[in-house]
């Protein structure tokens, strides 16, 4: 089906339109500068561009007689070779194969694009296709987290994981020499398979793909001199940066992330990470910044919450369930895991005088922190530790055990503090003094600990190390010195 047209914004058209500067060697962006206060999505939309024009070709030469798979009716190699590229996706393997077309390719090529003006300029040129691949599970830098609702992903560390599966390629159509060329055309596909059931493994997968094309439409001489940036930002690398605050923001997670770090507000976590370590109290920064305000955002869970429960009393084994309560719940989920601390605390208590306190301890207590453990965040695992610590768990251990056992699974960033924090929990009264929840505890901290600090297959695939870096490690204080310690004098 046709797509519709749409007119770009006179604000985001304004930027779109500004000069930038690319730097670059042999082919290969060593940096751009764009306009300081720029919005960080468009400077993004610009190193895209960027990354589908450059081709590392330097090694074409050399690497003639070295990876030998076709030949030229001359007889003379022409290369595949791989080699280590940078682009708006990340820092990985790239896999170039260059094919010089024949005559019959050639002809149908520009009958095909009926481009008669640029046809000209590559008449008498021989004309290469350059295939570009990227390997994007051999990357040093690719800051990319997925993250479902509803389903578990599994995963073994290969390619038939539940993970989904990416792909990039991109196709250019030069005229001229290797040395010496006309980019006629380049088409890059990027495409993501993604099981549509979790860790179940079935043939049913989204496929999301995306085509980008460029054709030289026409060369026409210089008329005048575009200028430059007036108040150039240098990008050190086309790497994707996401914006911090709004999604019009100038500044990045990236450049927040670099401040602390020279400050010393952080430690322990990377320079070359592209967040900064969430706390324990704040509310999350997250990767694509929402429109909507921390005050609409409590209130929306509320609601959310709310319906979930009258759906939930009206509900018998007859009746049909009009309202999409697993909806609603992911709604709920995601609303609570944007909020901090004090937020959170301050939805609970909207919650608990909304439906009376003996209510509240019947049910609305429970079906609340149920939501709280799935959301996963570090002010989400505060608020169930303090709860734990005020002895509310008791009467419903159960309950409380399956809560406990499901918060630590959604943990989503395990940061020393955080671990710090859990470890002393397991050592609390209220913790060790009923059997049920002391095993589900122990349990699942023990998984956590494994999964994100110990298995390295684990700690890539389902943390988000390639955004925050390394959050823990077998050697780190709080596993080496009091977690294992106390699980000892336990078994003992």
């Amino acid at each position: 089906t046709e797509g519709k047209r749409e007119e770009i914004p006179s604000s985001l058209k304004s930027w779109l339109e500004q000069p930038f500067t690319v730097f670059h060697k042999r082919g290969m962006v060593e940096k751009m500068e764009t306009e300081n206060g720029e919005p960080e999505f468009i400077v993004n939309l610009k190193k895209a561009l960027i990354s589908q024009f450059q081709h590392d070709l330097s090694r074409a030469d050399s690497s003639q007689g070295l990876n030998q798979v076709q030949a030229t009716t001359a007889g003379q190699p022409l290369p595949v070779f791989k080699t280590e590229e940078t682009s708006v996706l990340g820092k990985c393997e790239t896999v170039y194969t260059i094919s010089r077309l024949p005559e019959y390719l050639v002809r149908e090529f520009e009958e095909k694009e009926g481009q008669e003006e640029s046809s000209r300029l590559c008449s008498g040129k021989e004309y290469f296709e350059i295939l570009k691949t990227k390997n994007l599970d051999k990357c040093t830098e690719r800051p990319v987290y997925h993250e479902s609702y509803g389903t578990w992903s599994k995963t073994d560390g290969t390619e038939s994981s539940s993970l989904p599966s990416q792909s990039s390629v991109t196709k250019t159509i030069i005229c001229g020499s290797l040395e010496n060329h006309i980019i006629r055309k380049v088409e890059t596909e990027n495409r993501i398979l993604s099981s549509a059931s979790g860790r179940y493994e079935s043939e049913e997968k989204l496929d999301i793909t995306s085509v980008s094309t460029l054709n030289l439409e026409s060369v026409e001489g210089i008329r005048q001199e575009i200028p430059s940036p007036s108040s150039p930002k240098e990008c050190p690398t086309l790497v994707y940066e996401y914006p911090s605050g709004s999604l019009y923001s100038s500044k990045t997670l990236k450049h927040e992330q670099i401040q602390q770090f020279n400050s010393g507000v952080i430690k322990g976590q990377s320079k070359s990470s592209y967040a900064p370590i969430p706390d324990m109290t704040s509310a999350p920064k997250h990767l694509y910044p929402r429109s909507e305000s921390q005050r609409d955002l409590k209130q929306k869970v509320v609601e959310a919450f709310t319906e979930i429960i009258e759906s939930s009393e009206k509900m018998s084994e007859s009746s049909v369930n009009e309202k999409d309560a697993a909806g609603l719940s992911v709604v709920a989920i995601r609303g609570l895991g944007q909020l901090s601390y004090e937020e959170l605390k301050e939805v609970k208590q909207t919650i608990q005088s909304q439906h009376g306190q003996e209510k509240y301890k019947s049910m609305i207590q429970k079906a609340f922190f149920d939501l709280v453990s799935i959301a996963g965040t570090n002010p989400c695992m505060k608020l169930i530790t303090d709860e734990v610590k005020s002895g509310e768990m008791n009467e419903e251990p159960a309950t409380w055990s399956w809560i406990l056992s499901n918060s630590l699974r959604s943990v989503k960033t395990p940061t020393k503090e955080l671990l710090e924090e859990l470890v002393e929990l397991l050592k609390h009264q209220h913790i060790q003094q009923n059997r049920i929840i002391r095993a589900a505890y122990a349990m699942g901290l023990t998984e956590l600990v494994n999964k994100a600090c110990i298995n390295p297959e684990s700690q890539i695939n389902e943390f988000p190390t390639k955004i925050y870096g390394e959050f823990c490690n077998p050697e780190m204080s709080v596993i080496k010195e009091n977690l294992i310690p106390f699980l000892s004098r336990k078994l003992r």
